[in-house]
């Protein structure tokens, strides 16, 4: 898949930009400085093409100050990326803009240059700070009133060239699975069982597997294909570049996935570094199935342990968790089960008849804020991918909708399918007015 980066400094509508072109609301789009501090991504889908789209935050440090340019984060995802846009304000265009563009000059990366804030074209034509900045070309946009969005969209693709087509799947399809998880969890006694053979190194020393190491296995008439990567460790503990290197091949494995398997050790519990492993993998819009390994020298019960994890970290009541003990190869098979059963149900394709009527029942059970009178009307609806499930509604206003709403139509949706552990994601749009 090919993949875009989204660059400029603080507050120049990155993340309204974002929401825009992912045609949903993921990114806080607020008017304080520096609100989106880490990297976001999202899967832009346009006809017949597709491609990943990165935000990557404000350019500045937290103080104010603009970013160091040998930042790794920024520098990986450039140099891994197909096309680079870079965000200006039109209303203020400011030095750092210059250093920006630079850089990406530098890159030599294909990049387009975006205006935002020209609400109206004039905006564009009374500030000449702009063409200071010697730009060959250059496209005006407003991101809050849709402004020139069509042609951002078609500029895009144009830029791209040929992208990944949508393809009916393949019967005999290979589902990959990555194992992520900090080292001495159990990863590579897991391969080892699940492929009935040696091919990890099972040591109880930290970091013995640094490289990704795959194989195959066929369970209820598919192939699998399990990625197990090195154990990712805080980034402070780091002092090899060899280390550094598997981080990166760890989370790019991720990214390769069809379905992530974390996994954590039954006595130590959900860390830190679980937690921000998890994390990176949701903004990449994967499945997660959380593994609690040794299981068997846990003192406590299965749904005592859940509970305990749930409040710890209240996201993992929408994924599958499972006990297993790899010494004792216990729980393997429900593994596999969950392994077929998470990505076939991340990938569903609704019917839209009954989509339709899981919308219409929830509006009858609880109509949505009231505000002048007025209340939410759904005009049409469908999804509009799978793998993630993104399920575009038109709507008379998206005034009557706020996050708690939305999470409630999202929950009835799961509900009516069963889905109560599958990611369902909504995105609005507002019926054009005669």
């Amino acid at each position: 898949m090919k993949k875009v980066a989204l660059l400029g400094r603080p507050n120049v509508g990155k993340s309204s930009l974002f929401n825009v072109l992912v045609r949903k609301q993921d990114a806080i789009v607020s008017s304080k400085e520096n609100m989106t501090r880490d990297v976001k991504y999202g899967v832009v889908k346009e006809k017949s093409l597709e491609y990943r789209l990165v935000d990557m935050g404000g350019l500045t440090d937290g103080k104010g100050d603009f970013l160091d340019l040998v930042n790794k984060k920024v520098k990986i995802e450039v140099e891994s990326s197909d096309l680079v846009l870079l965000l200006l304000d039109v209303r203020d265009i400011h030095p750092d803009d210059k250093r920006a563009l630079d850089f990406v000059r530098k890159s030599g990366k294909p990049f387009l240059t975006i205006a935002n804030k020209a609400d109206e074209e004039s905006i564009e034509q009374k500030n000449f700070s702009i063409h200071d900045l010697k730009l060959k070309d250059f496209l005006s946009i407003s991101s809050k009133n849709f402004r020139n969005i069509s042609n951002l969209r078609k500029k895009i693709l144009e830029m791209l060239g040929n992208g990944v087509e949508f393809k009916k799947e393949k019967k005999n399809k290979e589902i990959t699975v990555s194992i992520l998880g900090r080292p001495n969890v159990g990863k590579s006694s897991l391969l080892n069982i699940l492929l009935g053979e040696e091919r990890a190194i099972v040591s109880p020393i930290s970091g013995t597997t640094r490289d990704s190491v795959d194989g195959a296995f066929a369970y209820e008439g598919k192939r699998f294909r399990i990625i197990d990567t090195a154990g990712i460790r805080k980034k402070n503990r780091k002092k090899e570049e060899e280390e550094e290197k598997s981080l990166k091949k760890s989370i790019r494995s991720s990214e390769e996935a069809d379905v992530v398997l974390l996994m954590i050790d039954a006595k130590e519990g959900l860390g830190m570094q679980d937690k921000k492993i998890a994390q990176t993998v949701k903004t990449r819009n994967k499945p997660i199935i959380l593994v609690v390994n040794k299981w068997d020298l846990s003192p406590y019960s299965w749904g005592e342990y859940q509970k305990s994890l749930t409040i710890d970290f209240p996201v993992l009541s929408s994924w599958t968790l499972l006990p297993i003990s790899c010494e004792k190869k216990i729980g393997m098979d429900k593994l596999k089960k969950a392994f077929l059963e998470v990505y076939k149900n991340h990938r569903i394709a609704f019917e839209r008849k009954e989509l339709g009527t899981s919308l219409k029942d929830a509006l009858l059970r609880q109509p949505s804020p009231q505000i002048k009178g007025k209340r939410l009307k759904i005009h049409s609806w469908k999804q509009i991918s799978r793998g993630p499930i993104i399920v575009e509604l038109t709507v008379n206003s998206t005034e009557y909708l706020n996050r708690g709403y939305i999470s409630y139509l999202t929950k009835s949706i799961k509900n009516h399918f069963h889905l109560e552990k599958t990611d369902v994601k909504l995105s609005f749009r507002e019926k054009p007015k005669k």
